[in-house]
């Protein structure tokens, strides 16, 4: 996780002196062509908003671009999608007619859907519609402007929290802004514990159907000895895959033993390196079990077209799972007569608690805090306990009243 307190532009990754940064890093001025910012703080999951506000422009797009084509010059990008000052949505090289055109003072709302792989552009607050349903293939992907004039120069500022809004937030989506803070500390007993996000895959590298031992991959068909289950395991992203028998393209399932209860909330599907667009799913459920003969749907995932060779897609369940049996039940691929799926890889994001051991500057900081307090090893002489009967009413709304020595007991009705 980046240590950052702030979504702002990423004053650092340019490769251009000429671009100068103001407003506390929200507001950016490009005055040289083929010059791309991007955001501070990148994100592959979730669903998202954020405003761009239109300062002096001149050949400018707007969007995003991923982490994977690094920084600097990114308007030809194929790891990019904007949306151009004429109206156009760009891909690559690639210009396709999109939405009305936009100037000056214009303000660019950008709903960006990572779980569904879509996003969708606002000018002044009204819908273009959705631009591009292909986003999986970025990955991570940072909020971006760039320029391809020749003689360009643009100013564009960052509307990241959901209070400077200039319109509302799409339902469902969350303000570009709100950062994931990982780390709270909390305190029960005289002992302090700090609330940490843990974002795990599960590495199997299957070398067989059961091996590495307790893992056992199964499927409803297998093409040959070349594709079996467990090659969707094998944690290798090829040619090769789980491929059903000639012409099983509907009602197939891939399914992994962990021998184990296993903690489930998302999992990533790899298309094959090779031709993906007819190979891959397209309709399909995940879902867990205990016994194998009852089945739990997890998540739902419909109309998955245009997949491309080693592209991968990241769901995150609907509800978690907590099984020793999982698969991936496909109702229909995508027209092949054989279809492969290329890698399956599961995963969870949870919060767990952890002990500190003892309340240290140093601890404070690493565990809990992104400033820093002095004193924290010093004894607490006086205390301030909330009672049902108090004195005065401090700035959050609770009577208290202190005390020249702790109270033998606080009893509430």
């Amino acid at each position: 996780m980046l240590d950052i307190d702030k979504v702002t532009w990423d004053s650092a990754k340019i490769n251009h002196s000429a671009t100068v940064f103001s407003n506390n890093d929200l507001t950016a001025f490009i005055k040289h062509s083929n010059q791309t910012v991007v955001a501070n703080y990148p994100r592959s999951s979730g669903k998202w908003y954020f405003e761009l506000k239109m300062g002096s422009i001149l050949n400018v797009m707007v969007g995003i671009v991923s982490a994977k084509s690094g920084y600097g010059s990114t308007y030809n990008s194929t790891l990019s999608r904007y949306y151009a000052i004429n109206g156009s949505r760009i891909e690559g090289n690639t210009s396709q007619s999109y939405g009305v055109a936009y100037s000056n003072n214009d303000i660019i709302g950008i709903a960006l859907n990572l779980d569904d792989g879509t996003i969708e552009f606002y000018k002044n607050g009204v819908s273009q519609g959705i631009a591009f349903r292909n986003i999986y293939e970025l990955g991570e992907v940072y909020p971006a402007f760039t320029t391809n004039g020749t003689s360009s120069s643009i100013t564009v500022t960052a509307i990241f929290e959901e209070q400077l809004f200039n319109f509302p937030i799409p339902n469902g989506y969350k303000s570009y802004g709100l950062l994931p803070y990982s780390k709270t500390l909390l305190q029960s007993n005289n002992k302090t514990y700090s609330l940490d996000s843990i974002d795990t895959w599960y590495d199997t590298k299957m070398t067989s159907d059961n091996v590495p031992s307790p893992l056992v991959a199964s499927a409803s068909s297998v093409y040959s000895s070349t594709f079996p289950a467990w090659r969707a395991f094998d944690g290798l992203k090829d040619s090769n895959g789980w491929s059903t028998a000639t012409n099983s393209i509907i009602n197939q399932w891939l399914r992994l033993y962990f021998g184990k209860y296993t903690r489930v909330n998302k999992v990533t599907v790899v298309a094959r390196s090779t031709t993906a667009s007819t190979e891959s799913p397209k309709n399909f459920d995940f879902q867990g079990s205990n016994d194998a003969l009852n089945w739990t749907t997890l998540k739902e995932v419909r109309n998955q077209i245009g997949w491309k060779n080693s592209e991968e897609r990241t769901y995150r369940f609907d509800k978690e799972g907590y099984f020793k049996y999982y698969q991936i039940f496909v109702y229909d691929f995508n027209g092949d007569t054989s279809p492969v799926i290329g890698e399956v890889i599961y995963g969870c994001e949870y919060l767990s608690f952890c002990e500190i051991p003892s309340i240290s500057k140093e601890n404070f900081i690493k565990y809990g805090a992104k400033f820093e307090f002095n004193g924290l090893e010093a004894i607490a002489l006086d205390k301030n306990y909330i009672l049902q009967d108090g004195v005065s009413e401090n700035s959050d709304g609770l009577w208290t009243t202190k005390l020249d020595r702790k109270p033998l007991s606080i009893s509430f009705n």
